[in-house]
């Protein structure tokens, strides 16, 4: 399989034996081999890079007779590789980008293609590549949530939290692996939540070396319901406030976005509406209803009416409350069953189209006592996520 690549070090058959741990593949010398069947593990420190500084010898203690006993000296840098990634394909961007521009990072991020690959050489191969080599290596961030249920606080405000892993000196950390000659460590872990054609970004408060790897959102009950939620590194802080311009973001090792619900401070029924202009005209407005319940038993929700409410576009805080009614569906009755939800869709068609002097808002209302929550309407666009 390797003929095709030279020159390839063959080190003594005992030297390789094991190196990619017990029932993985029995290298046989061939490393070049190994990597290619996707058998070496890419957040082991000690593995095959792309480097130009070949002459490391010296950077070995050798002080034992022992093969098996040598180890890589503190300051031996091999690892790193010419580019600082050790061995890792990690794209990066100084522009944030677009839903919809397929070359930008959020584009990219969005739709899964920003994974880490291990970038391995195709010549100059070492036995004394794989010394310390550590099979079982792991991501040194978790990059999933611990759970799909995000509560509120009674507050308004929800965290979304991420575990930093502790790892041995043979595991790649946050601090080995550097971006343009930035650590990850030195970057700040970040969020997009988004759904349709609506999105946010935010970041940790404190760069990632410092252990924090938690995003605080204020203000957070317009953010009611399912959103996809994919992790993000970012040199720069992302406020809700803040207004994204350059920097350099990159993509964890995570190509499928997590779907989580966020949830009101103690909800037994939960109801909300997302929404959408249909038409690049703004005739007609189509809505989701979702009404949910944490009981053990059913549950009837009675008279339910869907509103579109408009507020002024040069009043970004103005209380949708205090808004004027565009229109309203019919009255519905649902039957929730216990743990459950349902979803109901309609359309709406506003008195006049869309005007860009207003900002657009869906609710919903019912007998009971229920949080009304506002969410805004989805600009029309055809977007594939």
């Amino acid at each position: 399989m390797a003929t095709s690549y030279a020159p390839i070090v063959n080190a003594p058959r005992g030297s390789l034996q094991g190196a990619t741990g017990s029932g993985k593949m029995d290298l046989g010398g061939n490393i070049l081999s190994a990597a290619q069947a996707g058998f070496l593990n890419k957040w082991a420190k000690f593995k095959p890079v792309v480097y130009s500084g070949w002459n490391t010898v010296t950077q070995l203690d050798r002080s034992s007779p022992d093969p098996s006993a040598w180890r890589w000296k503190d300051d031996s840098v091999w690892w790193k590789g010419d580019d600082g990634k050790c061995g890792l394909n990690i794209q990066s961007f100084t522009d944030f980008g677009s839903m919809t521009n397929s070359g930008t990072f959020l584009y990219k991020l969005l739709h899964g293609q920003l994974g880490w690959t291990y970038v391995y050489p195709t010549s100059r191969f070492r036995a004394f590549d794989l010394i310390q080599y550590k099979s079982d290596a792991i991501k040194p961030v978790a990059d999933t949530l611990a759970s799909t249920d995000i509560w509120m606080s009674t507050q308004g405000v929800l965290e979304l939290g991420y575990d930093i892993q502790n790892v041995s000196s043979e595991n790649l950390s946050l601090a080995d692996i550097s971006v343009n000659g930035i650590p990850l460590s030195q970057h700040y872990l970040g969020v997009v939540l988004y759904r349709s054609t609506r999105w946010l970004a935010l970041t940790s408060t404190a760069v990632l070396g410092t252990g924090a790897a938690t995003i605080r959102i204020e203000g957070a009950n317009n953010l009611v319901g399912q959103w996809s939620v994919i992790p993000f590194l970012s040199s720069t802080q992302m406020t809700m406030d803040s207004t994204i311009g350059e920097g350099q973001y990159a993509s964890f090792d995570v190509t499928v976005p997590q779907t989580v619900t966020i949830r009101t401070p103690g909800s037994i029924i939960e109801m909300y509406v997302n929404a959408y202009w249909n038409d690049s005209l703004g005739t007609q407005v189509s809505w989701e209803l979702v009404v949910q319940s944490n009981q053990t038993m059913d549950r009837t929700v009675s008279n339910i009416v869907v509103y579109l409410y408009s507020t002024d576009a040069d009043v970004p805080d103005q209380d949708p409350q205090s808004g004027q009614r565009e229109g309203a569906s019919a009255a519905m009755t649902v039957t929730v069953p216990a743990n459950g939800r349902v979803t109901r869709t309609g359309v709406i068609t506003p008195q006049f189209p869309k005007s860009s002097a207003k900002t657009y808002w869906v609710y919903a209302q019912s007998d009971g006592d229920f949080a009304v929550i506002y969410n805004q309407v989805e600009d029309y666009g055809d977007v594939a996520i």
